[in-house]
């Protein structure tokens, strides 16, 4: 099987069980994503007389949601205790209204932007996923797709036009 046929075949059942991992459907995206780049990357590797591939497919997802805390969510989840003096006092602190503004509207913003990339035709999301999510080249984008330059860059372009249209007067947070 090729890369792509099983992203076709696999994606959305490897999405369903990242999202029930990571809670966050932008995250969950990510995470699929780097899921299947590991898969392209370790398929040579594949031993069906060791395992069924969806076993196989499953702990790759495991290890790669397991990366995906410790490496950029370590701070993510915090004790109670964390927010609570030895008196028993909570030390919860907010931001000013502004700072609060902020964070609504970059939220607001996140998922615009993973709902642009949901709208996007399968093929174009895959390479949208790679390239502007995940910054691979184009060069690794054909070889994990099995797909010639020129169509990646293509359906970069299709795909980059349309979140464009999709996301145009949003306002940028830096």
């Amino acid at each position: 099987m090729t890369i792509e046929q099983i992203y076709n075949q696999f994606y959305n059942q490897t999405f369903n069980t990242v999202r029930q991992m990571v809670k966050s459907t932008h995250d969950a995206e990510e995470v699929t994503a780097d899921v299947f780049v590991k898969v392209n990357r370790l398929l040579p590797t594949f031993d069906e007389s060791k395992s069924a591939f969806t076993t196989w497919l499953y702990t790759i997802t495991k290890s790669v949601v397991l990366d995906f805390f410790k490496t950029n969510h370590q701070d993510r989840f915090k004790a109670v205790s964390d927010f609570v003096t030895r008196e028993g006092n909570d030390v919860f602190t907010f931001n000013t209204s502004e700072r609060a503004d902020d964070l609504i509207r970059k939220q607001e913003n996140e998922a615009k932007i993973a709902e642009a990339f949901r709208s996007l035709k399968p093929k174009y999301r895959k390479v949208a996923i790679l390239f502007f999510l995940r910054q691979n080249s184009h060069a690794e984008i054909c070889e994990i797709l099995d797909l010639p330059l020129g169509s990646v860059k293509g359906m970069i372009s299709r795909a980059k036009d349309v979140l464009q249209e999709q996301l145009a007067g949003m306002r940028h947070m830096a």
